[in-house]
């Protein structure tokens, strides 16, 4: 009997199950299962709040609207919180190969700002020169 290891599971936790051919048809039920009920996934930093699955955020429970790229880097700040992401590390995420001039992360980060922090009492979006940025907690934001 035809024997092999497959990886199963949603991004948060995988794990290895041993098949035979003969499992082949309730490993892929239980595929299509996972695929029709998504795990909803939201991060959580201070008051902001992003939910992958609806592509909304929110801070103090207002709703923010931002473009793809804004969205994109602040998904990026906040998986790496409390760490700092260097430039660098946001081009290659966001453009991969085809990198851009740093004109065009300077107007994304402006446009982000503009949305996350302007309208609120304290800013999160924190910039370390000669580093990169990061995500200022609320006990932490900038004063």
């Amino acid at each position: 009997m035809l024997q092999g290891i497959v990886w199963v599971g949603k991004p948060a936790y995988y794990w290895p199950v041993l098949i035979n051919v003969l499992q082949l048809s309730q490993l892929l039920c239980h595929l299509i299962s996972m695929i029709k009920q998504p795990e909803t996934i939201t991060l959580k930093i201070g008051t902001l709040v992003l939910n992958y699955q609806t592509k909304q955020v929110s801070r103090d429970n207002q709703e923010l609207t931002l473009q793809p790229i804004p969205w994109q880097i602040l998904s990026i700040l906040m998986q790496a919180h409390p760490r700092v992401v260097s430039r660098t590390e946001l081009c290659d995420q966001i453009w991969g190969d085809d990198h851009t001039d740093s004109d065009a992360l300077r107007s994304h980060l402006y446009q982000l700002r503009k949305i996350v922090d302007k309208p609120f009492t304290h800013p999160l979006i924190k910039t370390m020169h000669g580093i990169g940025f990061c995500l200022a907690t609320t006990d932490t934001a900038i004063q």
